[in-house]
């Protein structure tokens, strides 16, 4: 199990004497082998009694368990390079998650996965998993067992680092973990720990979804492919687009570069919100005010360029990335990749039947058909300040 799953078994799973051993102790349950004088091992845990009592009599549920968790074992993860994704594992015995959530904290570390720590990046998302609460009542603090489902969807803000270990007040004695252990710092975008999307739902709801999903997966995290997080939103009641927020852009060269490097790996939803700071930030009203706050397209086919004043008497116009940031591509994030469009030209570029070719001093824009140029930002010289640029002549 440990080779195939792509992680170290020695902590974490039993040898095959191990097997045989819990085998004599759940024999030990058996009243049938109990008559015979074959009472087994009898020095197991308490889970094993549970455990019978569940399955005992139910031979077809005991069969339909087993085959999901042969299911999980051979159900092989998303490739690399596949949408950056997660599911982050809590255990909930191990970590108190719910105390946690009520203090309202915005941003902590997580473990991850040995084998997945160079997928990780700044800008991917994820959710919280959070497996079976197998804790006392006395470990429990008297609180309710937690149900367990998803209860956050979290943003991943920086790669994997060996981190110093963890130990806070929410770990339980002993539980806390290791220093060296692969961590990644994360944001929480939304919790849910007041109505949290229950595995009982989703196995309900949406039975297609990952085995690994449903059926749980020992480790500290694994990815998952973009239809299964999609349907994890849609079953939450939100959308990352709506969560993700905006965030401060400078409009230095270098440090749109160095923001752009950094999201290099985002999932589209976080380029998308780093597009949409640029264009309403600093580097976006600098266009504007370049290009005289006019529609660029409406002016090259001879229209009023100016739709209309805002109550500050500056004309509205909107900025348009026209190499999408999705596509990662160095320069998406600069102001030589920006023109200005009215509302309507911005939806058309969007939603239309619309293409845009660049050249190295313009923008070339088809619009149902008809074929347009418009100016485009040169850059004085390298290093150099947006606020250095000239517009050429359309």
């Amino acid at each position: 199990m440990a080779t195939t799953r792509g992680v170290s078994g020695e902590a974490d799973f039993r040898n095959a004497n191990g097997v045989y051993m819990k085998l004599m102790n759940f024999r030990a349950s058996d009243p049938e082998y109990a008559a015979e004088g074959k009472a087994g091992l009898s020095r197991g845990n308490q889970l094993e009694s549970v455990i019978w009592s569940e399955f005992f009599g139910d031979r077809q549920k005991l069969q339909a368990a087993a085959e999901a968790i042969r299911e999980s074992i051979q159900t092989p993860l998303p490739e690399a390079g596949a949408a950056p994704y997660w599911v982050f594992v809590c255990n909930p015995k191990r970590w108190a998650i719910d105390r946690f959530l009520e203090q309202g904290e915005a941003r902590d570390t997580w473990g991850v996965r040995p084998s997945d720590r160079m997928r990780f990046a700044p800008g991917q998302l994820g959710v919280v998993r959070v497996g079976v609460d197998r804790g006392t009542s006395a470990e429990r603090e008297g609180r309710p067992a937690l149900e367990a489902g998803i209860y956050a969807l979290v943003e991943i803000e920086s790669e994997a680092f060996e981190g110093s270990g963890a130990s806070d007040a929410f770990w339980a004695e002993g539980g806390g973990r290791a220093s060296g252990w692969p961590t990644v710092k994360v944001r929480y975008l939304q919790t849910f720990s007041d109505r949290p999307l229950t595995i009982t739902r989703l196995r309900e709801e949406a039975p297609a979804l990952s085995p690994l999903l449903l059926n749980g997966f020992q480790a500290a995290s694994f990815p998952i492919p973009e239809p299964d997080f999609r349907r994890l939103l849609d079953l939450l009641g939100t959308s990352a687009e709506t969560v993700v927020g905006e965030i401060a852009v400078t409009d230095t060269l270098e440090a749109l570069a160095r923001l752009e490097e950094k999201f290099r790996d985002a999932c589209p939803e976080v380029k998308e919100r780093v597009s949409r700071s640029i264009e309403r930030g600093p580097v976006g009203a600098l266009v504007k005010k370049l290009n005289g706050y006019k529609c660029q397209i409406c002016q090259v086919l001879g229209r009023d360029p100016i739709s209309f004043l805002k109550p500050s008497g500056e004309p509205y116009v909107e900025a348009h990335h026209v190499m999408p940031v999705s596509a990662g591509q160095a320069g998406s994030l600069g102001a030589s990749n920006i023109l200005t469009a009215c509302a309507t030209h911005h939806r058309q570029l969007h939603y239309g039947q619309a293409s845009v070719s660049i050249t190295a001093t313009a923008f070339d824009v088809t619009l149902d058909g008809k074929t347009v140029r418009v100016g485009r930002p040169i850059l004085d010289g390298p290093g150099k300040s947006p606020t250095a640029q000239k517009m050429p002549v359309a």
